[in-house]
């Protein structure tokens, strides 16, 4: 069914287009480069009971995803997803479509993405730094020794990140980054926590 699909992560690194058969079904998928930016359509995929729309795409793309919901796509997958759970999702969206999305709601999520994604850009780099500090799981006052300045600086800076990004917790805010934040530095720290984990399981099934 997906074999074409199947080959390697790099298939879904830039902007793309594919044709998927399933059933009596024909899928248009939509995959977002690494910008956000969706390809458009081919002028003669026409919509309709047996012609459904599928888009794909990570963080930079919520906007993207959310106004090709608005436009009729059938569904959207978030890319940054571990790449096996990625394709088991979309194996089971383009084989058990559902009849009745709701999509006003996947559009409502995404554009709620695209906000809180916007505010990580107003943190500055050391705020971003501390944040990144604390999605790895650290305590103030660990960051706090690892950066060589004062407990005060570090909460200052935790204030910072609170307030532009309109949460009341740190929990909040390190929720917030795992589900919107598209800032290298954050990105980076999370993807190292997850292929960790994913190192930590194998390990664990091994033995």
């Amino acid at each position: 069914m997906l074999r074409e699909q199947q080959s390697s992560s790099a298939d879904l690194s830039g902007a793309a287009q594919t044709l998927v058969r399933q059933g009596r079904l024909l899928w248009l998928v939509l995959v977002a480069d690494e910008s956000g930016r969706l390809p458009k359509p081919p002028r003669d995929f026409v919509r309709s009971a047996r012609r459904h729309v599928l888009v794909l795409g990570g963080r930079r793309s919520f906007g993207a995803l959310a106004t090709a919901m608005e436009r009729g796509a059938h569904a959207a997958l978030d890319a940054d997803q571990p790449f096996e759970t990625l394709i088991r999702k979309l194996a089971q969206e383009l084989a058990h479509p559902s009849a009745d999305h709701p999509a006003a709601i996947a559009v409502a999520r995404l554009r709620r993405r695209e906000s809180e994604a916007l505010r990580f850009g107003l943190l500055s780099a050391r705020e971003l730094e501390v944040l990144a500090a604390l999605v790895e799981g650290r305590s103030a006052a660990q960051i706090a020794t690892a950066e060589h300045v004062t407990m005060a600086t570090v909460r200052s800076h935790i204030r910072a990140i609170l307030t532009k990004l309109g949460v009341s917790s740190q929990l909040a805010a390190v929720t917030m980054a795992h589900r919107s934040c598209r800032e290298a530095v954050v990105v980076d720290r999370m993807r190292r926590i997850i292929n960790f984990d994913d190192d930590e399981s194998v390990s664990e099934s091994s033995r």
